[in-house]
């Protein structure tokens, strides 16, 4: 996952609010796709930290959701998050 370029001054708004959301593109291969990120911010004793995730589903990355013999002994949800 890569964000979208931002200024030092953009990182500190959007750090000011705690919780955001987050706007870049998700590799997978060799192929991006557009993610927005529900997104938290939080400062510990050890230092930053940034939380995110997202709910999608795999046909968003045209993905097939994975099976186990045929989706006969398991299969996924068609839900990634």
């Amino acid at each position: 996952f890569r964000t979208k370029a931002m200024t030092a001054d953009e990182w500190r708004m959007l750090f000011a609010k705690s919780e955001f959301d987050l706007e870049g593109q998700l590799t997978i291969g060799d192929r991006s796709f557009p993610v927005i990120l529900k997104t938290k911010y939080s400062e510990t004793e050890s230092g930053a930290e940034v939380d995110g995730f997202t709910r999608m589903r795999f046909k968003d990355f045209d993905i097939k959701p994975p099976t186990v013999v045929g989706g006969v002994v398991a299969k996924a949800k068609p839900d990634v998050e």
